[in-house]
């Protein structure tokens, strides 16, 4: 929802423009997706429970809102009349991505003239990205040596922050080996930040939290926003100790404004074509204003894939692949 405030985004003010509060936000994302999907992989009783797992928890709802999208929204307000719309193959290539391998953003005749560009749900591209860490879990499973596999999580973890330092001469040379559609950032970002995750699941027994963090924890948070290296690299040890002592803490605050209901991805898969409608057709132009409305209108949804999707679908993640491999 961070495209709402642009340039009024707190975090980027503070940071002097070096961070945004959505990179934050998805880095938060990122790292707690790998936290919880090593321990899932690590309590499912065979691999393909744990894949059939993250399949439930991925696709449904992400079909649904393509769907939705392309079927839904897409026929209420293409330029295009109705047949040219259905007969366009731009229809059918944004249906594709349902599959998530591969994510399509334009349906025909749809926000070609937005101030946020003619894409329709800009936010999906980091379930591609998901879904192939995913894979890379499920891989590095086979790998029994404890220490071995976190070795190599370190390592992997060192080459993807130093790449992300040098992102300009890696993609030069990335550019020239694989081609010029070679992308690095935001991919190795947030691909170390979901090794992060997995690096504590699997050190968990070894991590000792107390209030005693916020003594590095504090001045950290300072220096994140206001100093521009640290803004670059600080996030990277600095979001998980902050994450896990507040997980850990059990604040009654925390707990108040925690819902029970899993929010978050309806949420986040629903906010962007929702303020693409607003911009549009409400011509709403106070980034607070479309910010506040983006959460009143985008929490329905939300609550509507919890409810009659995600916890439908997750019912069934026992039904598949009991039997130890």
């Amino acid at each position: 929802m961070s495209h709402c405030v642009g340039n009024d985004d707190p975090i980027f003010i503070m940071s002097s423009g070096h961070l945004r509060g959505s990179t934050l936000g998805i880095r938060i994302f990122f790292f707690l997706s790998g936290l919880l999907v090593s321990h899932s992989h690590d309590q499912s009783p065979s691999r393909l429970n744990f894949v059939w797992k993250r399949v439930l928890r991925l696709y449904p709802a992400a079909i649904v809102v393509v769907v939705l999208s392309a079927c839904v929204m897409g026929p209420l307000i293409t330029t295009l009349d109705l047949s040219a719309y259905f007969r366009n193959p731009q229809f059918y290539q944004y249906l594709r991505t349902c599959l998530l391998v591969r994510v399509y953003y334009h349906l025909p005749g749809v926000f070609g003239q937005s101030p946020l560009g003619p894409g329709v749900n800009s936010s999906l591209w980091t379930l591609s990205l998901e879904l192939k860490l995913y894979a890379g879990v499920l891989a590095a499973g086979y790998i029994k040596n404890k220490k071995l596999y976190i070795t190599l999580l370190v390592i992997l973890v060192i080459l993807l922050v130093t790449a992300g330092l040098y992102q300009h001469a890696v993609k030069l040379q990335g550019t020239i080996i694989f081609g010029e559609h070679f992308k690095l950032f935001p991919y190795s970002d947030l691909s170390a930040f979901f090794l992060l995750g997995i690096l504590c699941d699997r050190c968990s027994r070894h991590i000792i939290i107390s209030n005693r963090w916020l003594l590095l924890i504090l001045p950290a948070c300072f220096l994140l926003v206001t100093v521009p290296f640290f803004c670059k690299t600080g996030s990277l040890l600095l979001l998980p100790p902050v994450l896990l002592y507040l997980a850990v803490s059990r604040h009654p605050w925390i707990t108040k404004l925690t819902p029970r209901p899993d929010l978050s991805y309806g949420m986040y898969i629903f906010a962007y074509p929702i303020e693409q409608l607003e911009i549009n057709y409400l011509h709403i132009h106070s980034p607070t204003a479309v910010f506040l409305l983006n959460i009143v209108f985008t929490l329905p949804f939300a609550m509507g894939s919890w409810y009659w999707v995600e916890s439908k679908a997750l019912q069934w993640k026992y039904k598949v692949g009991q039997k130890h491999v």
